[in-house]
Formats: C-alpha cells, sequence, structure tokens
C-alpha cells in the first residue's frame, strides 16, 4: 500500500474526527442555553422559584433586554403555590 496515501487518509479523519467533536461540544452549549432560556421563560409567569443574584445578572449580561421579566414572587422559595 501507498504510505503516503495512507499518511494522508489518516490525517484527513483526524480533522474530521476534531470538527465533529468541536460540533458536539457546540451543540450542547446550545441545547444549554436554551434550556436555560425556557427556565427564565417560564418561570416569569408563575414564579416557582427566584433567581439567585448572581445568576441575574447573568441572565441580564446575556439577554439583555430580551430577558423575560422577572418575577415579583410574595411566596417563599420551596413552597407550593396556593
Amino acid at each position: 500500500m501507498n504510505a503516503g496515501l495512507q499518511k494522508a487518509a489518516e490525517r484527513k479523519f483526524g480533522w474530521i474526527e476534531r470538527l465533529s467533536r468541536g460540533r458536539l461540544v457546540i451543540l450542547i452549549l446550545f441545547w444549554l442555553i436554551v434550556g436555560v432560556h425556557a427556565v427564565l421563560y417560564f418561570n416569569a409567569e408563575p414564579c416557582w422559584f427566584t433567581l439567585p443574584e448572581r445568576a441575574g445578572a447573568w441572565a441580564d449580561t446575556i439577554y439583555g433586554e430580551r430577558r423575560p421579566p422577572e418575577c415579583q414572587c410574595i411566596y417563599q422559595v420551596g413552597r407550593i403555590h396556593p
């Protein structure tokens, strides 16, 4: 077998493997961001929990004006709504 051809093929497959791993990492990060945004959105109405102050600052940094409005919880965290 041609050694040069085999080496070129191994190099090409190495790049394909790196790109597919990078794509997986980006996909996981994307769905993580979608999940966080969904929790922020659905929490705005029934107010299941109050975000910690630091998490709220991160959400403001990431979403800015598009961030769902923060709910004003009158119930204590961890209690079931009546």
